[in-house]
């Protein structure tokens, strides 16, 4: 019998204004949030109007949602992958990255981490493999989920258990045992 796969579909927005030019943005997975991308309400806030005025734009949309919950969830999130199309659409207009748009350059180089999960098992060992393999990488921060995956949830309660707990300890000791002693660690426990 063959398996089923369900992955997340991350919806890729599209704003394509009248003169041709396409802005891209990324609005959050979610429920409905494919939807509301294209709800009447929120494109006859942008039909006619000049894309380069973002932050109109953007007060514009979340008027013509009020009722609908829009300081949070799937319409913020779509309210927000249109808003980055609208910000990229801009910034070809101006010919000009958008970062420059934003306020210019703060910094010269950003660090970055890896984030990362222990993979299809929840021990110590695999989590340290995957930790070291990081580090291997280049990176010298790490961030890790240790939530349970979402296959194991049906067996977690809404609070864990102290032998969870110490599992959960163990595990973050063992990858701060096993990596040098400069790397970050950080632990997302969602």
């Amino acid at each position: 019998m063959a398996s089923v796969l369900v992955e997340p579909m991350w919806v890729l927005v599209k704003v394509r204004t009248d003169e041709g030019v396409v802005g891209v943005g990324e609005a959050y997975h979610g429920a409905g949030v494919h939807q509301i991308v294209v709800d009447p309400r929120l494109t006859r806030a942008l039909i006619g109007k000049d894309p380069r005025n973002v932050n109109r734009l953007f007060k514009d949309m979340m008027g013509s949602m009020s009722a609908s919950g829009f300081y949070q969830g799937a319409v913020i999130s779509a309210i927000s992958g249109i808003e980055m199309a609208l910000w990229d659409i801009a910034g070809q207009a101006c010919g000009q990255p958008i970062w420059r748009l934003l306020g210019g350059r703060y910094r010269d180089t950003i660090r970055v981490y890896a984030d990362r999960h222990a993979g299809d098992k929840e021990t110590p060992e695999a989590y340290v493999k995957t930790a070291l393999a990081a580090e291997a990488d280049g990176f010298d921060a790490l961030k890790f989920d240790i939530d349970p995956l979402p296959q194991m949830l049906d067996r977690y309660s809404s609070s864990l258990t102290s032998g969870e707990i110490d599992h959960y300890v163990s595990v973050v000791t063992a990858m701060r045992e096993a990596l040098n002693p400069a790397t970050e660690l950080a632990i997302d426990a969602h």
